[in-house]
C-alpha cells in the first residue's frame, strides 16, 4: 500500500479560522470558524 502525502493548512485572523486537510495535493476537508458565527465544519483531528 503506497502512503499518501497529506497537509494541514492554517489561516488565522483576530475573527476567522480557517484549516484545509489536503491529500495528495487534493482538498480533502476544510473547517471555517467565524467569531461569533456557528463553524461550517466539525472538528479535524490529525492522525
Amino acid at each position: 500500500m503506497a502512503s499518501r502525502a497529506k497537509q494541514i493548512l492554517v489561516s488565522a485572523e483576530p475573527n476567522e479560522l480557517k484549516v484545509a486537510v489536503l491529500v495528495d495535493g487534493r482538498l480533502c476537508e476544510i473547517y471555517v470558524d467565524r467569531m461569533g458565527r456557528r463553524p461550517l465544519a466539525g472538528i479535524i483531528y490529525k492522525g
